[in-house]
């Protein structure tokens, strides 16, 4: 592994990375208060953000105006790839509290969308704060989304390829956090849907987009790379790895990789499953006679047996989680 020297001013604390349009990596300083600019051979150019000690950029995008968009506690920030036009946006609070935001991601319509999912009270964070989706405009015009579910603490967020935005919902200042995907509009209208073990495994952390047109995204707490399939119904889970922690997925590709562990060790590789097969024979039809109570009367009917078991309500009707062991 080739590796380039970082060259900050502060204490390095290298967070999130991107690929950016001049072909060069850029990415965050966490404790450096630095969004740097990497290329391939290993130069490195550091932009110090103005406020070294409050100004902790998380993660980072391109946005569809060519600047670099990242966030940092409380704030969205604004910069030319130059490192010239810094600019913040502080997001409003929610209950009191000042929510913090996380992953950011060009948006469908034009606009950057976040997560936020935290507050600055460690004690109620959990229970009143964290559980928004951002949207600001590229003149800095922000609207808060709160999710359905309380407390959800959306952390990873990503375009889908039919025109939303999916985010997963794991609270880590909530022991009995959600760990849910979640769906935004581009009007804002949500809808959530339940991993398979929850709520008290899994902890779906980054999420992104597949060339096989999927979701894939990280669980922290249930040691797997879960595969979201927006067009089918549930497929089964494999037993996952002990201790492994996954938590960062990167770009698209034609293969999932890169997924970084926390507690065990290595960078993985995931192969998009093969498509599952289709049904080749129409379902089966069968008429059955209930004998009534005596006090009432009953008919006969015919019914169609039920080819998933999720289609028996249609408030199940899901796209569907697959975890790859």
């Amino acid at each position: 592994m080739d590796r380039g020297d970082i060259q900050p001013s502060a204490p390095a604390g290298p967070y999130d990375i991107v690929a950016g349009p001049d072909g060069a990596l850029w990415f965050t300083n966490l404790y450096g208060a630095e969004i740097d600019r990497m290329t391939t051979s290993g130069v490195t150019t550091v932009y110090q953000l103005p406020d070294a000690l409050n100004d902790r950029p998380f993660r980072l995008t391109f946005g569809p105006d060519g600047n670099i968009w990242f966030t940092e506690a409380y704030n969205i920030g604004r910069m030319a790839p130059d490192g010239t036009g810094f600019v913040q946006f502080h997001l409003p609070k929610y209950q009191g509290m000042q929510e913090q935001p996380d992953s950011i991601v060009p948006g469908p319509d034009g606009n950057l969308w976040f997560t936020e999912g935290g507050g600055d009270d460690p004690v109620h964070a959990g229970v009143g704060a964290g559980g928004g989706i951002g949207r600001i405009t590229l003149d800095g015009t922000i609207t808060d989304f709160q999710t359905p579910t309380p407390a959800s603490g959306p952390m990873g967020i990503v375009a889908g390829p039919e025109g939303n935005l999916w985010f997963t919902e794991n609270n880590i200042y909530y022991w009995n956090s959600p760990n849910r995907i979640g769906r935004i509009t581009p009007q804002g209208a949500f809808r959530e849907y339940w991993i398979p073990g929850a709520p008290r495994t899994g902890g779906p952390w980054g999420i992104t987009r597949g060339a096989d047109g999927a979701l894939w995204f990280s669980e922290s707490g249930g040691n797997a790379i879960a595969r979201f399939d927006i067009t089918s119904p549930t497929c089964p889970a494999p037993p996952p790895t002990a201790s492994t922690m996954p938590a960062e997925l990167p770009l698209p590709a034609r293969s999932v990789a890169g997924a970084t562990s926390q507690t065990g060790s290595g960078v993985n590789r995931v192969e998009p499953p093969p498509p599952l097969p289709q049904p080749t024979t129409p379902a089966a039809t069968f008429s059955t006679r209930l004998t009534p109570h005596p006090a009432h009367s009953i008919g006969s009917t015919s019914a169609t047996p039920l080819t998933s078991p999720l289609a028996a309500s249609a408030s199940l009707l899901q796209p569907g989680v697959q975890f790859i062991a």
